[in-house]
């Protein structure tokens, strides 16, 4: 039983299409599961303050496929979700033995791309 390619397949019904971006190279679309983390004790990593309160930077947990080692890409690599851009600020595989199973992240969101606007 092959659970790299069970978790690929389960993250092609569950996830999202996504790309990753870093300098001149874009990959080939793929599905990962990008999910909000919303719970403010825990997900707090960083807090601006303005003049008019605290700003909470958006937060996300990336679960991508073996396949795309995450890994390797460099510190301004970045990952589209529809118009959405994030990056990466943690990451990490999931192994078992020698095999990486899965990869997992943090990803903060950074903005909209312009390839939508008008």
């Amino acid at each position: 039983m092959d659970k790299a390619l069970i978790i690929k397949r389960q993250l092609k019904t569950i996830g999202n299409t996504v790309y990753l971006h870093d300098g001149e190279w874009s990959s080939m679309p793929f599905r990962a599961v990008i999910q909000h983390l919303w719970r403010k004790k825990s997900s707090n990593f960083e807090s601006t303050l303005t003049e008019l309160g605290s700003v909470n930077a958006e937060y996300y947990l990336y679960i991508g496929p073996s396949n795309y080692n995450i890994k390797t890409l460099s510190e301004t690599a970045t990952l589209t979700l529809g118009s959405e851009v994030y990056e990466f600020r943690c990451k990490d595989a999931v192994s078992e033995g020698d095999s990486v199973l899965y990869y997992t992240g943090i990803l903060r969101k950074v903005g909209d791309s312009d390839e939508n606007s008008d």
